[in-house]
């Protein structure tokens, strides 16, 4: 069994919603644009102190490649904007980096936080199944 990263805000929200796992190209795909828009962060002005950066960017891979999934217990359909969703993404993140550098970087974790992350991971992940589905169905 996995350790669990994620913290209040998810465990606030699987009292409120439906608890279930995520679908795995939907988890990808969220990780995916979080690691593009943190590395666009850095890369445009250096926000984050290399430190910083490189614990956030291991934790995203981390969940790109599969290593946090169980992490991941909100339905897809627990609501609206999909606040609580990013919220379990930044718990595991700032969590996952706590156990590596001692540190917990919350706030770095949630600057790229916005209204469309949800839906447009959403249309991300859906996309991501179709390449996925095609492939076994032409492979």
């Amino acid at each position: 069994m996995q350790k669990i990263y994620y913290g209040e805000q998810t465990k606030n929200a699987l009292d409120n919603f439906i608890s279930s796992s995520l679908n795995f190209d939907f988890i990808k795909a969220f990780a995916e644009v979080k690691k593009a828009t943190i590395s666009a962060i850095q890369e445009y002005n250096g926000y984050f102190k290399q430190e910083i950066f490189d614990c956030i960017i291991e934790a995203i891979n981390k969940i790109i490649y599969g290593e946090l999934n169980s992490n991941f217990v909100l339905s897809l359909q627990q609501g609206g904007a999909g606040t609580s969703i990013n919220m379990n993404f930044c718990e595991v993140i700032a969590n996952f980096s706590k156990e590596l550098y001692k540190e917990k970087y919350n706030e770095e974790v949630n600057i790229d936080e916005n209204y469309w992350d949800y839906p447009r991971n959403t249309c991300l992940s859906v996309l991501e199944m179709g390449n996925t589905l095609q492939a076994k169905k032409t492979g």
